[in-house]
């Protein structure tokens, strides 16, 4: 069930309980110096790129949710897609929920940085497995560069006693193209919130929900 979403043959990035999972992962067919990773791995070896993004959008100081997220941050997916680099597919990152050994919890950090003129498609899947209760807080961070072009993909479906909170905060540079696109299928309790920075003159962005 847990790739039940994803074609076996695209990138993708699979937690569970916020646990990177690469034996279920797989990163093949990613062009020449783009980054998809666990954010934890990232993190050992970071140039740079990765802590100038790191925290720079989100308010944790204004909200509740997204400071206890950053309290606990593990682990999440680190995206980085270099300037000029077009992706024929998606990425996709699963975070699966399960309940199943008792009442779990799980906050999932997202960083995604697309580099200047790049076009890149995320698809962002929350599914629960089992009747187990859990709670899932999730906040996902993403910075367009000029002229980039980023379409992000949210899909819920989680179990009929979890708990989701989501976060998804985006900065967007000149001429930058943004689409944001929510479906929600199910959950106890499901609440997103998005904020979008136009920051730069013809930076665009279009949101649309389904729940």
């Amino acid at each position: 069930r847990t790739l039940s979403f994803v074609d076996s043959a695209y990138t993708r990035l699979v937690f569970v309980n916020g646990a990177y999972l690469p034996e279920l992962s797989g990163l093949d067919g990613l062009p020449a110096g783009a980054q998809v990773e666990s954010l934890a791995n990232a993190v050992q070896r970071d140039e740079g790129i990765l802590q100038a993004h790191l925290s720079r959008y989100v308010r944790y100081q204004e909200h509740s949710f997204v400071a206890l997220n950053t309290a606990f941050i593990e682990d999440g997916a680190w995206v980085f897609i270099p300037k000029g680099a077009v992706l024929e597919e998606p990425i996709y990152l699963v975070f699966v929920s399960t309940g199943q050994y008792g009442p779990a919890a799980s906050s999932p950090r997202n960083l995604i940085v697309v580099g200047e003129g790049s076009q890149a498609r995320i698809v962002e899947i929350h599914i629960g497995a089992g009747s187990g209760a859990y709670f899932a807080n999730a906040v996902t961070e993403i910075f367009g560069g000029e002229g980039a072009s980023i379409d992000h993909y949210l899909l819920q479906r989680e179990g009929d006693a979890g708990f989701h909170i989501g976060t998804l905060e985006a900065q967007l540079s000149r001429q930058c193209n943004f689409a944001g696109n929510s479906i929600t299928l199910a959950g106890s309790l499901v609440r997103n919130d998005v904020r979008v920075v136009l920051n730069g003159e013809g930076s665009e962005c279009s949101l649309n929900g389904l729940y």
